[in-house]
């Protein structure tokens, strides 16, 4: 089992199916380190879910959004004030559209976008245009809650980074390479990420199951009171059924003592008529 194939996997499933899936797929890890790392992997957020879904279903429009990006800060650099006027143009309509195809991507699911969501999707795609890791991570598909684009290093919380892969350098000063960046630094902070993302973890683990247990128990009280109003809907027709037998009987009564003194009478005739006649 691959560490970035279930990542892959989990970010790219229905959201209601995450906590389950991510439990059976820890559950059947080799190692319990390798549980442990898929075990650490959040349900996305609404909108963070809708931005890994355009991933999947839009991955060359978010591809031309980070090339679009890509050549925004190149015209900044070289202050190519026209061209750096048109791609801003470019930019807004493409965030734009994206972030619509998000709210189509949620109403083909089922899923209602509130303004809110939408607004978190915006400012996810914004921050992505910025490149660097908030770009693979929204290109990968792989975030648990949406990016500030004023935020640079939210990519560290935000989701599960891609393997990573070789860049291009940057025009200008070269870009220093992880390695040569502080290690014991990003290791305090990758620590610590590790340990506020498990305690949020366990966390959010407690309200879904919590969530979900609310669910079942809303769907049995309402599956309980269909049950009782059917049993209700049979009762009233068996009381009017009983209130008609009822009435039945009576007027069966009625017709039996009827039926009972003309016998009678026609008993007391078929005697007088069988009499011998007086001597």
């Amino acid at each position: 089992m691959d560490f970035d194939a279930v990542a892959d996997e989990l970010y790219g499933r229905p959201r209601e199916e995450f906590i389950r899936r991510r439990n059976a797929l820890a559950a059947e890890a080799a190692d319990a380190k390798l549980a442990a790392r898929i075990k650490a992997l959040r349900k996305p957020t609404l909108a963070a879910w809708l931005v890994n879904r355009l991933a999947r279903e839009r991955p060359d429009d978010l591809a031309e959004l980070t090339r679009l990006g890509e050549q925004l800060r190149a015209a900044h650099e070289e202050l190519a004030g026209e061209r750096l006027r048109t791609l801003s143009v470019g930019r807004r309509e493409a965030v734009d559209a994206l972030t619509l195809a998000t709210r189509e991507i949620g109403r083909n699911a089922g899923l209602g976008v509130s303004d809110v969501v939408a607004d978190q999707v915006h400012d996810t795609l914004q921050a992505a245009l910025a490149g660097g890791d908030a770009a693979e991570l929204v290109v990968a598909g792989r975030l648990a809650t949406a990016l500030d684009p004023s935020d640079a290093q939210q990519w560290l919380t935000a989701g599960t980074m891609p393997p990573e892969r070789p860049r291009p350098e940057p025009r200008g000063q070269p870009r220093p390479s992880r390695s040569t960046e502080n290690t014991d630094e990003l290791r305090r902070r990758r620590e610590e990420r590790e340990r506020v993302e498990r305690e949020a973890e366990t966390a959010r683990e407690r309200r879904d199951t919590a969530a979900e247990t609310l669910a079942e128990a809303r769907t049995r009280a309402r599956e309980a009171t269909d049950e009782v109003n059917t049993l209700r809907a049979k009762l009233v027709k068996a009381q009017r059924y009983e209130k008609l037998a009822r009435n039945a009987v009576r007027a069966a009564q009625l017709e039996l003592g009827t039926a009972e003194r003309e016998a009678e009478n026609a008993e007391r005739a078929l005697r007088r008529h069988e009499r011998p006649p007086s001597e």
